[in-house]
């Protein structure tokens, strides 16, 4: 009766439920990290571009990526070595190196929740034990930003749906085709949402137009005022909450996201290593380490160290339900 978080849940389930070793998941802005963090799984967004995307239904190709998860930062780091470009050749497979040195940037950005900030702060202390050095505050420059992703997402959403959609054999063969199959169909395919989304996208203009050019422009300005983050503090990597419990399923009131910090990774194409931090009242709640482009390697040792840190994490239970 709880949500799993994101549109690649099932994929990060069927890892929580031991179906499978390994699964893949795809993310535009967090259907990595927080299916991972919900389910108490690893999960790897890694830096843009490092894995093809080649077979995706696009959302914003600018973002969208594939990522693994697994249940281990090693199962998923071998992977991610898999289906990269060669670029995370030398992921770890063995043992992590601790973490003496390595500067963390503390993010605290992420939202209220008492359970979180609780289980944050324990995490927190377990890295500083174990040797890195934490930095804090750290600023980054969120203004206008989501509101600039959120319009990238509509123009090329309108644009590359349709390229896609028009080498689809059977089916709608564009997107007016698809709202229309939807609305002929309306009983099955808009039972529990609506697709007002497609119609926003449908209404936004070409990649052409200034509204476009002026999200990429901010959404290039929030990248290089993180790396100006990332050198000026000579950070390894931010640390912050992916997610807070998950929260009962609602086909009404829709999703209810209180806790977060995948924008981050999502608009800047940097990556991000999702690893269980620790459940709250029997639900998981995982920790986002994020790093430098073309980082990955580097990154999944430092989640990697937290993991050995951290310890075994619990057996899922499968229970039926838990209390709010």
């Amino acid at each position: 009766d709880r949500n799993p978080c994101g549109s690649s849940s099932g994929s990060a389930v069927a890892v929580a439920a031991r179906l499978a070793p390994l699964a893949i998941g795809t993310e535009t802005d967090g259907s990595i990290v927080c299916p991972a963090g919900a389910n108490g799984v690893v999960g790897i967004k890694p830096t843009h571009g490092l894995a093809s995307g080649g077979g995706i239904v696009p959302i914003a190709p600018s973002q969208d990526t594939a990522g693994p998860f697994a249940r281990t930062a090693r199962d998923a780091a071998l992977l991610l070595a898999a289906i990269s470009d060669g670029a995370a050749d030398g992921v770890p497979v063995e043992s992590p190196p601790g973490l003496a040195g390595v500067r963390l940037g503390v993010f605290r950005g992420y939202g209220a929740d008492a359970q979180v900030d609780a289980a944050y702060a324990d995490a927190l202390a377990q890295l500083r034990a174990a040797g890195a050095e934490l930095v804090e505050p750290i600023e980054l420059p969120f203004a206008g930003v989501r509101e600039a992703e959120f319009e990238l997402l509509l123009y090329e959403f309108r644009e590359y749906l349709g390229r896609y959609l028009a080498d689809v054999e059977h089916g709608p063969r564009s997107l007016d085709e698809l709202i229309e199959f939807n609305e002929a169909h309306a009983a099955e395919e808009l039972a529990h949402f609506g697709q007002e989304w497609l119609i926003a996208a449908r209404e936004h203009g070409g990649l052409d137009e200034a509204g476009y050019a002026a999200a990429r422009e901010r959404t290039a300005q929030f990248r290089g005022g993180l790396a100006r983050v990332f050198a000026e503090q000579r950070l390894d990597a931010i640390v912050a909450p992916a997610n807070g419990r998950a929260w009962r399923t609602d086909p009404e009131n829709g999703d209810r996201f209180g806790i977060g910090s995948a924008t981050i990774a999502a608009v800047s194409g940097n990556p991000s290593v999702v690893v269980p931090m620790a459940l709250a009242s029997e639900l998981p709640l995982g920790l986002a380490f994020i790093g430098r482009p073309r980082d990955d390697a580097r990154l999944v040792e430092i989640a990697g160290a937290f993991e050995s840190a951290r310890g075994p994490f619990p057996e899922p239970r499968f229970l039926a339900t838990v209390a709010d």
